[in-house]
């Protein structure tokens, strides 16, 4: 890659959580029918924040950013037909305990095409609010 083309590659975006960001396009991760409630956003970062614990950081709508966690790590044995499903976060009042996560309707990359999407089944046993100790789970993640 010629240095001309690197910098087209480059771009900036300025993020709520986490100020300005330098990223190359093909490290977005794009989400075709963004995701259910927030369809207008589509290409979005994953950002490490621990081990199995990644910010989704849309690029679209700055202010917009989703954390997640490897679903294997909040129940042992989620979701094994979806290897790498991501459940998303809420943080009740920004506290690690209490935690919950949507393990109905996980996340779900292929880091290879770096497509996404949101799996939302119709039956399945999981719930949307698992709650679980984010500290346990990941030991300084939420600190």
């Amino acid at each position: 890659m010629t240095t001309s083309a690197a910098v087209q590659d480059s771009r900036r975006c300025s993020t709520r959580l986490f100020g300005p960001i330098d990223f190359r396009t093909d490290d977005l991760i794009h989400f075709p029918a963004g995701i259910p409630g927030f369809e207008a956003a589509h290409d979005f970062l994953l950002l490490t924040a621990a081990p199995d614990c990644h910010w989704l950081q849309s690029i679209d709508l700055p202010q917009l950013a989703f954390l997640t966690i490897a679903a294997e790590r909040v129940l042992p044995g989620a979701w094994p037909e979806l290897p790498g499903a991501l459940a998303l976060v809420t943080l009740p009042h920004g506290e690690r305990e209490g935690a919950s996560a949507n393990l109905r309707a996980p996340i779900v990359i292929d880091l290879a095409t770096r497509v996404g999407r949101q799996h939302v089944p119709t039956d399945t046993p999981y719930s949307m609010t698992h709650v679980f100790d984010l500290g346990l789970v990941l030991p300084g993640a939420a600190d």
